[in-house]
């Protein structure tokens, strides 16, 4: 799915707490969603969530799998 020629975008606003990372291709949406306040869409830490076990698993199976190339 991913490998080691896969774009990645790493973003670190000077006077904002947050940081993006974009695997791939950045669409148009992605980069409207950086550009929006926090009252348009809010940090994804801001909402609450949980994620089950299986989905963890399998989230660290692919990166795994991504660093294994």
């Amino acid at each position: 799915m991913f490998g080691k020629n896969t774009p990645v975008l790493i973003l670190i606003p000077l006077r904002n707490n947050w940081i993006d990372i974009i695997i791939g291709e950045p669409t148009e949406l992605q980069l409207y969603c950086l550009r929006a306040s926090l009252k348009v869409i809010p940090l994804t830490s801001s909402i609450p969530y949980n994620m089950d076990s299986e989905f963890t698993d399998q989230a660290n199976r692919l990166i795994e799998d991504s660093l294994g190339g």
